[in-house]
Formats: C-alpha cells, sequence, structure tokens
C-alpha cells in the first residue's frame, strides 16, 4: 500500500517518540470495516507514514477505515464547499478564493453562519495532494479522493529542521525584542 511501512508492533510503545499512534486499527464509524475486519493480531503492523496510524494486515482488504466521504455527516458550512479534500476520519470543505475581494466574501459568509469559528489560513499558491496510487485510495476511503499533504515547504523540500531552527528562532527572537518592544 502506498505510504504504509511494515514495522515491529513493539514499536508502537515508543509511539510518541516515532511519532506513531500507540493504539492500532483505529477507523471511522463511517467506514465499512465491519465488512472486512479487523482482525487483531501478528508480529508486525502496517502504519500509515504520513499520519502513523497503525494497522493489523486487515487494512489491506479495505473496508475505507478513514470514512466514506458520503458517509460523513453535512456541517454547516459543507453548503458552501465546491469539493472536500480528505484526511483520516474527516472531510475539509474546500471554498475557492481567486483574489483577496473573494476571499474576504467567503470570510464573511463563515463568519455569518458561525461567528465564533476560528479560521487558519495556509498561504499556500498551489495545492499540494500526498499522490497517493488509486488502489490505496479506494482502500482508505472507498473512492477517489483528494488527500492534501499537511507537510510543512521544507518538509517537502528535505530541508533539516534541526540545522536552521536555531538559527530561525535566534532571528525571531531578535525581530521580537528590537522591532516589537512590549
Amino acid at each position: 500500500m502506498d505510504g504504509f511501512k511494515s514495522v515491529p508492533v513493539q514499536m508502537l510503545a515508543d509511539g510518541s517518540i516515532l511519532n506513531l499512534e500507540p493504539y492500532r486499527n483505529n477507523y471511522s464509524p463511517y467506514s465499512r470495516v465491519h465488512e472486512v475486519g479487523p482482525a487483531v493480531g501478528g508480529e508486525e503492523v502496517l502504519v500509515d507514514t504520513y499520519y502513523g496510524l497503525a494497522y493489523d494486515r486487515w487494512i489491506q482488504d479495505g473496508g475505507a477505515p478513514y470514512g466514506l466521504t458520503d458517509m460523513i455527516p453535512a456541517e454547516p458550512l459543507d453548503g458552501f464547499a465546491t469539493g472536500f479534500l480528505r484526511v483520516p476520519f474527516a472531510r475539509i470543505p474546500c471554498f475557492p478564493a481567486a483574489d483577496l475581494a473573494s476571499l474576504a466574501a467567503m470570510i464573511e459568509r463563515i463568519r455569518q453562519i458561525d461567528p465564533a469559528l476560528k479560521l487558519l489560513f495556509r498561504g499556500q499558491d498551489s495545492e499540494h495532494t500526498l499522490g497517493r496510487n488509486s488502489e490505496t485510495l479506494q482502500l482508505l476511503y472507498g473512492g477517489e479522493v483528494m488527500e492534501p499533504s499537511l507537510l510543512p515547504s521544507a518538509e517537502r523540500r528535505n530541508i533539516n529542521i534541526d540545522a536552521v531552527g536555531p538559527t530561525w528562532c535566534g532571528f525571531l527572537r531578535y525581530i521580537l525584542d528590537h522591532c516589537c518592544p512590549s
């Protein structure tokens, strides 16, 4: 399966250190897992390297453990969406904004529906997806979906964060101390 790696079950005990979910076989209530499993057991688990989720081999039989998009209950903003991105156990509505005016109009519509909603903007200038193969998407989601890459661009470009992190933090501290006095 695309994006999965077989690892010994014992590695789950060190889950947080290795960015692995310590529990295995998590699946959405909006899946068809009851048709294929889950059966627990074995010396190894398959880990989704993008999300750190671990599964026994039954996941290779499908069942859409991450949930079927059309089965996930609609949210108030879904009516404005032009489509959905998919991540495990959730769908994310997409709202097109070609310019600043259309972005401001969409934000205003969202605030009318839910004034308390917190919005996060990533600042991407292009779409980044995981690019999993069709077979894996079918097994995980029950069909073709757009699965976003949530990795920062530094990670996608293989920049060693440990090498630049201290310098970046020092630069930010300098800016905050000298340019933004409290």
